[in-house]
């Protein structure tokens, strides 16, 4: 008789204890699934997945000698996104207009991004590998020497985006392009 009593309470233990494995099972499976859930909301609610910048340009020119200017253009990179960027690389490209080309012409050919009469006059590239924080800004600094035959130039400042590619060397990224005169 004793052995029966064992036997059924055997059982009865034995089920209680697949029963609470089955039950510390569900609950595990279900707190997993509930804390994934809340961190897609935080992430998609509360931060960007990519990172932006705002790039923008001072230019400014001193006359040093024989005509030739020193031409600064000053380049400010502000992080308005809520995640940190890491540009790794940009370039600051001049073009300009010589003497004689009527504004007009000037315009059209600026709207249009065509090469003529615009020419190449300089061009500098960058390399970094700082990391900005969200609000945070840096400026960088090109300096040219220009012959003083140009009525009006076009800086383009580029800075490439490193988690996005490209099919070219530069890929995608954030400009900024001024037109300038200093005459």
């Amino acid at each position: 008789m004793l052995d029966i009593a064992l036997s059924i309470g055997g059982s009865v233990g034995s089920f209680l204890k697949d029963w609470a494995s089955t039950a510390q099972a569900l609950a595990t499976t279900m707190a997993v699934l509930a804390a994934g859930l809340w961190a897609v909301w935080r992430v998609l609610s509360f931060r960007e997945l990519k990172g932006f910048l705002v790039v923008t340009q001072s230019v400014s020119h001193v006359q040093v000698a024989d005509g030739t200017m020193h031409l600064q253009v000053v380049a400010t990179l502000t992080n308005r996104s809520r995640v940190f960027v890491r540009p790794d690389k940009g370039f600051c490209y001049i073009a300009g207009v010589r003497l004689g080309v009527p504004l007009d012409t000037f315009r059209a050919v600026a709207e249009k991004h065509d090469g003529n009469p615009m020419e190449y006059v300089a061009s500098k590239e960058l390399s970094t590998s700082v990391d900005l924080e969200p609000g945070e800004e840096i400026q960088y600094e090109f300096d040219f020497l220009i012959d003083g035959e140009y009525q009006y130039l076009r800086s383009h400042v580029y800075i490439k985006d490193p988690a996005k590619r490209g099919d070219s060397k530069w890929g995608m990224g954030w400009e900024a392009i001024e037109l300038y005169s200093w005459r």
